[in-house]
């Protein structure tokens, strides 16, 4: 078989054994997602909370993982939520190395289940699998274990590990393989509630590729002519020799820009031409994007990093001499904690050795940290928080007054790098009222500690999803109602980046929107905070990126970087090639497949998942109990009009229209937002549609 290796590793914590079984859904759902979605579906009973005898978690490599695919090395994670009101299916999703070894060993998934007596590590090497006296690490965190288990089993092995959040059950927590790879979503509390310290593993075997030469063929037309940096960013942050246009972009590299901690000295970035494939790994520097293209950023690279079979290289290795004696000088980190060390600081951020430097240093620091002690900051739901609570003295009200006391809030108001200590080590031990509670998530911290509806609804603009407990993630900010659309669906952040990366990549509004009408149709993409009503052509915009995104992850293709829907080159029109996934997929398969059928895999697995929130959910109307929307989207800029310039608000009746559009475009009842017995037929999920007819469910 080609592309796929056909196997699936199934780990028995209770009874210590390993089986390999056959992967019967290997292009029904291609995998990663799919196959990690579909396993759950077949064996999680609806209702079983993640920390249950019954749950499992699926880790599943994508289809062209271990192909040398640019950006190919994703891992995706299944598993129920505990951060919910009620458990539902959610995704989380790591680079890192833990995908390629999967696949080099063998097995395109690896199911998690029953619960080990013990603290447990299990050693993976192809068809060898042993369990693990876990003892002497379970309490470390995961860098500690990390290290140990690479001194044990090799350094060869990627080790993907929890650490005391995990340990402790904390809903906010991670795995994370590398070091520094981490997936959230609670997953660090399943692994913990089975007793699994860690999954060490290291394959030599190979995926074989039906047509190596056209492959590489492939793979080189991308890395010439396509690809630019994250989110499809296309044009530099700053002047080159041969850029047309200079954008606020990620493309952050050029002439000038040092990585000042660079082995050997500071080392110019250079000149980045596209075609100019060794200049590719120089180009991008998202944190120096975030923190304000001051470049304190790149004073601190001492070269960038990343994730299997990725050219992008997004993860800048940094060292600060300030934090050597908290030992976490040396870090790798991307955006979220750094963008929100004010929150956590309460606004008390003091330089170190240069001006501008605090943040960044703090950020660095609370992030080593969070990946340390396996603390998920639910893509900056943790940090939004904390700083209500902080802004409406939550703390005080709430703990002890003993307990309060015993906090040291005057390492906050010094910006003394012990507060994160302090704070990240309370949360992972649930450590007092403090630690528990804000290790809930969201929802539960607001339910505990009685936080009024303003929480949610408050025109900060934070949860696009009204009391859904997770945070906006790229919402109507992102060509409003499209990105507002893609919001509604997950039971998570969305992770969509398939529409953002047509934003802000650089390129003049004129030309995007060109692109994509060609796509979409007339009027698919407004400018920013200058919208327009809805229509059609939004819908199918919205539906695609969803689409594309279930793709890549499935395929375990970065989101971050993937679909090449624009191009750096000029001589192109800066058009990209959305066909790319399809054509690597016919070239390593030696199957025929196109937009249109790879896209139909990634439409039926959001039907799969609709499906099964509707189930969880035990609702009728998805419409109303679960893709509700918060006040502030309609309410914000009170002066202002919706589609007027300068606003970024929706208009309440139009949004109304928007999900009858939006439904109409999946196959989904108008009235309910749930899909019906024909659209599930038609994507062979009969079997839902039985279910869901069975449980009162299916709209008639």
């Amino acid at each position: 078989m080609y592309a796929w290796t056909g196997k699936i590793l199934r780990l028995n914590m209770t009874t210590k054994t390993a089986t390999i079984e056959d992967n019967k859904y290997c292009k029904e759902y291609l995998g990663g997602q799919g196959l990690a979605d579909r396993i759950i579906y077949d064996e999680v009973p609806t209702g079983t909370h993640p920390q249950d005898d019954a749950s499992k978690i699926v880790i599943a490599a994508g289809t062209l993982c271990g192909t040398g695919a640019a950006c190919s090395g994703r891992t995706s994670v299944a598993l129920m939520s505990a951060f919910t009101e009620v458990p539902t299916i959610v995704d989380a999703h790591m680079g890192g190395n833990m995908a390629p070894q999967i696949k080099f060993s063998g097995y395109d998934a690896i199911i998690v289940e029953g619960k080990a007596d013990a603290p447990t590590w299990v050693k993976i090497h192809n068809d060898e699998v042993s369990f693990e006296d876990a003892s002497g690490v379970w309490g470390l965190g995961t860098r500690k274990t990390t290290e140990i288990l690479n001194q044990e089993a090799g350094p060869e092995y990627c080790v993907c590990a929890i650490g005391p959040a995990g340990e402790n059950l904390v809903n906010d927590s991670i795995i994370v393989n590398s070091m520094c790879h981490a997936a959230g979503a609670g997953s660090g509390a399943v692994f913990g509630s089975k007793k699994l310290k860690a999954i060490v593993i290291h394959g030599t075997k190979s995926v074989a590729v039906a047509d190596p030469m056209k492959t590489l063929e492939l793979q080189q037309y991308q890395l010439r002519e396509l690809i630019g940096v994250n989110n499809n960013h296309v044009q530099p942050s700053n002047q080159q020799s041969w850029n047309e246009f200079v954008g606020a972009t990620r493309w952050q590299g050029g002439p000038g820009k040092m990585w000042g901690e660079a082995i050997g000295g500071p080392l110019d970035t250079g000149e980045q031409k596209p075609g100019d494939i060794n200049a590719i790994g120089m180009r991008n520097h998202t944190i120096n994007f975030f923190m304000g293209n001051d470049d304190i950023a790149f004073k601190h690279t001492v070269k960038t990093g990343g994730c299997y079979s990725c050219p992008i290289r997004c993860f800048p290795d940094l060292h600060f001499d300030a934090l050597k004696e908290y030992g976490t000088q040396y870090n790798t980190a991307t955006c979220m904690t750094l963008m929100h060390t004010g929150d956590y600081y309460n606004g008390h951020i003091n330089d170190f050795v240069d001006p501008g430097d605090g943040a960044l240093t703090l950020g660095s620091h609370i992030q080593w940290l969070m990946d340390d002690y396996g603390v998920w900051c639910g893509y900056g739901d943790l940090d939004y928080t904390f700083a209500y609570c902080m802004k409406n003295d939550i703390f005080k009200q709430k703990l002890s007054a003993e307990e309060y006391a015993e906090i040291p809030w005057a390492l906050q108001e010094a910006g003394d790098p012990q507060w994160a200590n302090e704070m990240v080590s309370r949360i992972a031990t649930k450590k007092g009222e403090f630690g528990r509670v804000l290790g809930l998530g969201s929802l539960w911290t607001a339910k505990e500690w009685g936080f009024p509806d303003s929480f949610w609804n408050e025109a900060t603009g934070t949860y696009f999803n009204f009391k859904k407990g997770y945070i906006r993630h790229h919402s109507s900010e992102s060509f409003g109602q499209v990105g507002g659309l893609v919001n509604i669906v997950f039971n998570r952040d969305s992770m969509c980046h398939t529409h953002q990366n047509c934003l802000g990549n650089g390129l003049p509004y004129d030309i995007v929107k060109g692109v994509l009408e060609e796509k979409f149709g007339e009027g698919c993409a407004d400018k920013t905070a200058c919208y327009t009503p809805m229509n059609p052509a939004k819908a199918k915009f919205a539906k695609w990126s969803i689409v594309r995104n279930n793709v890549h992850d499935s395929l375990a293709l970065c989101n971050w970087v993937w679909p090449m829907t624009f191009s750096p080159m000029k001589e192109r029109g800066y058009k990209g090639d959305t066909a790319l996934e399809a054509k690597l997929l016919t070239a390593v398969t030696g199957e025929e497949w196109t937009e249109e059928s790879v896209d139909f895999v990634g439409e039926r697995i959001m039907q799969l998942q609709r499906a099964m929130t509707a189930l969880e959910l035990n609702s009728k109307n998805l419409r109303a109990d679960h893709d509700g929307v918060s006040d502030w989207v309609f309410d914000r800029d009170p002066d202002k009009a919706a589609f007027t310039e300068g606003t970024t608000k929706l208009d309440r009746a139009d949004w109304e229209t928007a999900l009858d559009l939006y439904y109409e475009e999946w196959g989904w009842d108008k009235a309910t937002g749930i899909p019906t017995r024909a659209t599930l037929e038609k994507f062979n999920l009969a079997d839902l549609a039985d279910k869901l007819e069975a449980a009162g469910l299916l709209p008639a």
